[in-house]
C-alpha cells in the first residue's frame, strides 16, 4: 500500500506571491454570524486546507471567495482580482468543484466535460488528457448515471479543470467516499500542486487535512482559531505524544475525586497536560515513558483500574479540542 505519510509539507517558500488575499470577510443570515471576520492569504502553488467540524463556515468562507456568495463585509482578491467587482476575471482564474455537484446523468463523461469547456471564453484543456489525469479515461463513452461515487467525484474535479485554472477549490471532496476512492483523489490532489496549481481544500477529516496541506486555516463557529503548518500546530501543544484510558469506577466516583485524580495526573513526571474527555482521560507529554512509569504508579499507590489503554502521536484533533473544547466530529 502507498505510503501517505512521507507527502512533503511547507515546502511552498515564503517568498512566493499571495494569490489569494482575504481581509475581514463577515457573512451573516439573520441574527446568525456564519463567517466573523476572517483574514488570511494563500502563496501561489500551496494546498490550503480549511479544517472544522460541521457548521464551522469552512463551506460560506470558500464561496464568498469563489464569488458564488456576496460578503456582508470584508474584501477577497483572487490573483489580484477583486471577487465583487472583478468577478468575470476572476472566474477566468478558478476551477470549483461544489460540495454537492449536480451533473447530466445521461450525457457521458466525454460529452459533459465538452459541455463544461464550451462556457469558457478561454483557451480549455484537451479532453482525453484531462480525463486521464484523474483516471477516467476507460469511461469517456459511459453515461454519468453509470459512474461509481468515487468516479463522479473524480468527474466534477475533471469539470473544475477544464479551463486550465490557477487557483482550485475542493469542498469536501472526499465525504461519502470508501477508502480507496479516498485515496485516489488523494493522489490527483497531490499531482495536481506538484504542477503547480494552487489548491483550497475544505474538509472535516483531521487525517486528510494533515496528508495534503501544506498549511491548515482551523475554523470554528466562522472564526479562524488556528493556522499554521500541521507540523507546527501539532507542536504548539508542547507534546509529542497522547495517552488514553479509561478508569472503570469513574460512573460512581465523585465529581470532587474526579477532579483530585485530574490534578495528580497532572503532576506526573513528564506529563505537560492532562484532559477528561467525555469517559476518558488524555495524558499529553514528550516524555512517553516516564510519563507511563507514573501514571501506573499513581494508580497502583491509589488503588485505581484502568482500562483500555493507549499511546499515540499528537493529532490535529488534538489541537482543535485543546483550543475549543470539542472535537472536530462534533457539529
Amino acid at each position: 500500500m502507498k505510503e501517505y505519510a512521507q507527502a512533503p509539507h511547507g515546502d511552498v517558500s515564503a517568498e512566493q506571491p499571495n494569490i489569494i488575499e482575504v481581509d475581514g470577510l463577515v457573512k451573516r443570515y439573520g441574527t446568525f454570524t456564519a463567517v466573523n471576520g476572517i483574514q488570511f492569504q494563500v502563496k501561489r502553488g500551496e494546498i490550503f486546507g480549511l479544517l472544522g467540524p460541521n457548521g464551522a463556515g469552512k463551506t460560506t468562507t470558500m464561496e464568498m471567495i469563489e464569488g458564488l456568495r456576496q460578503p456582508d463585509e470584508g474584501v477577497a482578491r483572487v490573483a489580484g482580482y477583486d471577487t465583487r467587482t472583478q468577478l468575470s476575471k476572476v472566474k477566468e482564474v478558478i476551477g470549483v468543484q461544489l460540495q454537492s455537484t449536480s451533473l447530466f446523468d445521461l450525457l457521458t463523461v466525454k460529452e459533459i466535460t465538452a459541455m463544461y469547456a464550451s462556457f469558457y471564453h478561454v483557451p480549455t484543456l484537451p479532453i482525453l488528457p484531462l480525463l486521464d489525469s484523474v483516471t477516467l479515461s476507460e469511461k469517456l463513452n459511459d453515461r454519468v448515471k453509470n459512474l461509481s461515487g468515487g468516479q463522479k467525484q473524480r468527474l466534477a474535479i475533471a469539470l473544475a479543470l477544464v479551463n486550465d485554472p490557477q487557483v482550485v477549490f475542493l469542498d469536501e471532496p472526499t465525504t461519502g467516499l470508501d477508502p480507496q476512492a479516498r485515496r485516489t483523489l488523494w493522489d490527483i490532489i497531490l499531482k495536481l500542486r506538484d504542477q503547480g496549481k494552487t489548491i483550497i481544500i475544505s474538509t472535516h477529516y483531521m487525517d486528510e487535512a494533515e496528508l495534503l496541506s501544506d498549511r491548515i486555516c482551523l475554523m470554528d463557529r466562522g472564526s479562524i482559531v488556528a493556522l499554521d503548518t500541521p507540523r507546527n500546530l501539532i507542536r504548539s501543544l508542547e507534546s509529542e505524544s497522547a495517552i488514553e484510558f479509561r478508569v472503570p469506577a469513574l460512573d460512581t466516583m465523585p465529581e470532587e475525586r474526579r477532579s483530585e485524580l485530574l490534578d495528580s495526573m497532572q503532576g506526573i513526571e513528564g506529563v505537560r497536560q492532562a484532559e477528561f474527555r467525555k469517559d476518558s482521560y488524555v495524558l499529553y507529554t514528550d516524555q512517553l515513558q516516564s510519563a507511563l512509569t507514573g501514571l501506573v504508579a499513581l494508580t497502583e499507590r491509589d488503588g485505581i483500574q484502568f482500562t483500555d489503554l493507549l499511546t499515540r502521536t499528537a493529532t490535529l484533533e488534538d489541537v482543535f479540542i485543546h483550543m475549543t473544547g470539542r472535537s472536530l466530529r462534533e457539529s
